[in-house]
C-alpha cells in the first residue's frame, strides 16, 4: 500500500512541477529534426515546432536562460540579450527553393511572466529574416535590443542588417 501511495505521489508531482529542461529540449529537438529531414509536409512540421516552442516558452519562464545546446547544434539560432529579458529563436523553414524562408519566435519577459510573439503570424510576404546575434544597449533610461539578421533571397542574393527592439507597455516593439 505504501509503495502504491509513493508511485501515485510521483505521478502527481510530475503533473504539478512539469517537465525538466532536458525533457523539454528532447521534445523540441524531435520536432525540429522533423523540419530538417525534408519531410513531405514541411509546413506542418514548422507549425508543430513553432506551436510547441511557444507553449514551452510561455509555460516555463526560466527557459529564456536555458542553453538548448542540442537545438543549437541542429542549427536553431538562439540569441539571448545580456539582461535575459529577450530571446529570439530563428530557423530556416526549408519551404523555399533557393530563397530561404525563416521563422522566428520572440520570447520576452514582462514582470514575472514570459510572453511570446511569432513573426509568422504577422508576415504579409515571406521575406522574414533569421536573427543570429543580439546586443543590449541602454540609452536615456531605456533598454534597446539590437538584433543582427540575415536574409537569403537566392543562391546569389543575401543581405544582413540590424533591427532594434524595445519592451514597452508589456509589449515587444520593433523600431521602424
Amino acid at each position: 500500500m505504501k509503495s502504491l501511495l509513493f508511485i501515485w505521489c510521483c505521478f502527481i508531482s510530475v503533473g504539478v512541477f512539469g517537465q525538466t529542461p532536458k525533457a523539454i529540449e528532447a521534445d523540441l529537438l524531435k520536432l525540429f529534426r522533423g523540419i530538417n529531414t525534408n519531410s513531405s509536409d514541411v509546413d506542418k512540421a514548422n507549425t508543430e515546432f513553432s506551436r510547441k516552442l511557444i507553449y514551452y516558452a510561455e509555460k516555463y519562464p526560466a527557459s529564456i536562460k536555458w542553453p538548448f545546446e542540442s537545438l543549437k547544434k541542429e542549427n536553431l539560432n538562439i540569441s539571448t540579450s545580456s539582461d535575459n529579458m529577450l530571446r529570439i529563436y530563428s530557423w530556416d523553414t526549408w519551404s523555399g527553393g533557393t530563397m530561404h524562408y525563416f521563422e522566428s519566435v520572440f520570447q520576452y519577459k514582462v514582470a514575472d511572466k514570459t510572453k511570446t510573439l511569432s513573426d509568422a503570424s504577422k508576415a504579409v510576404v515571406d521575406d522574414r529574416p533569421s536573427y543570429y546575434r543580439l546586443y543590449t544597449f541602454n540609452a536615456d533610461g531605456k533598454t534597446y535590443y539590437l538584433a543582427i539578421w540575415r536574409g537569403i533571397g537566392s543562391s546569389k542574393d543575401a543581405e544582413t542588417g540590424i533591427h532594434s527592439f524595445t519592451i514597452e507597455n508589456k509589449e515587444l516593439k520593433r523600431s521602424k
